[in-house]
């Protein structure tokens, strides 16, 4: 069985944990990194080459993140291969969440009855700045991610100087919670396989695993 992992990281501790599994189980999984395929589209056919030669098709596919950059070579994978009949681990929630963001989470949030905390997006920074807000607010990069792109405002002069580095319409912007830790369930096919408590470290206000 010919097995394809896509993935923006190849040493990621999910991407080297599927190909172990894998391989305890005899097959011979492929990681794929999206920077490393090149597209060559011509009237006839368009061709996808890695490491020069056609990448050619995969019984079992498994996509990882691809970002904003690959986003839509992603797409046009998942088209191919299922086109092409392989079997796709996760494509029905790539169909039906191309390009999931934290904004667009929220909105799938509102709407589906989902508790969160309430969030704003600006169209323009003098608006937020004008809003009259409470301060300290958190602003969170859309595609941001492991606490990367996560700032603290705590005044209008720390919200004009990020905002005038950043598009502000990228960005939620949140009330500034003192809780310091929160719980990360992890749900597969409606049930819950696990929990965890993240706990911020003295004196900061991230509780991501990877920000420490």
């Amino acid at each position: 069985m010919k097995i394809g992992i896509f993935t923006l990281k190849p040493e990621s501790y999910t991407s080297q944990r599927l190909k172990d599994e894998a391989q305890k189980r005899g097959l011979a999984p492929q990681i794929i990194p999206y920077d490393g395929l090149d597209f060559e589209i011509n009237k006839a056919q368009t061709k996808i080459i890695f490491k020069d030669k056609d990448l050619g098709r995969f019984d079992l596919v498994i996509f990882g993140t691809a970002g904003p950059r690959f986003a839509v070579q992603r797409d046009y994978l998942l088209s191919l291969m299922l086109g092409q009949k392989s079997k796709i681990l996760n494509a029905e929630s790539l169909q039906k969440f191309p390009n999931i963001d934290k904004i667009n989470q929220h909105f799938l949030f509102q709407k589906t009855n989902i508790p969160f905390v309430e969030s704003k997006v600006f169209g323009k920074k003098g608006r937020l700045i004008a809003s009259g807000l409470k301060y300290p607010l958190i602003a969170k990069d859309k595609h941001g991610s492991k606490g990367m792109r996560v700032f603290k405002l705590k005044d209008k002069s720390e919200t004009k100087k990020l905002f005038s580095s950043f598009e502000i319409s990228s960005f939620l912007i949140q009330p500034f919670l003192q809780a310091g830790e929160d719980i990360r369930v992890i749900v597969l096919g409606g049930k819950i396989l696990g929990a965890m408590k993240r706990i911020a470290q003295p004196g900061q206000y991230l509780t991501n695993y990877s920000a420490g």
